[in-house]
């Protein structure tokens, strides 16, 4: 199950009972990154579970990005966020975030506000640290 791409629903519905494989998962997909960002070095990476107007599910990955310019970084929760511009109708239902730290990192306020327009506050965030290790969950309203 590492190509999200090709994940059938089965595949997704199982990672929706799994936090430990689902924060596995993405940390294979952090760990893939071809870099990490300019001025943090620190990578994050998130999957959103969205449920489409057609009820099923898919997959959209994230990853941050910083240039020169701090200002204009942005967060993988909003990067993959943006890409729902190009669904019709997308219900949120579960974001995975991680990152490169030693400890499982919540999406910070803007992530979270940003969360908010796309999510109710009982859409449950899952978040790991860099080994799998630590895997917490708790709703976004939280």
């Amino acid at each position: 199950m590492s190509d999200l791409d090709q994940m059938s629903a089965a595949d997704i519905q199982a990672l929706l009972q799994n936090d430990e494989e689902f924060v596995r998962l993405c940390n294979t997909g952090r760990k893939a990154l071809y870099s990490s960002p300019a001025q943090s070095n620190f990578r994050v990476y998130a999957i959103l579970v969205i449920e489409k107007e057609d009820n099923t599910l898919c997959l959209i990955r994230g990853a941050n990005s910083e240039q020169g310019y701090i200002g204009g970084a942005i967060c993988a929760e909003r990067a993959a966020l943006c890409s729902l511009r190009f669904v019709k109708n997308p219900i949120l239902r579960q974001l995975v975030v991680v990152t490169d730290s030693e400890t499982a990192t919540s999406p910070g306020v803007l992530c979270r506000e940003f969360l908010n327009s796309y999510a109710q506050p009982d859409t449950p965030i899952i978040m790991g640290n860099a080994d799998g290790t630590i895997v917490t969950r708790c709703p976004l309203g939280d």
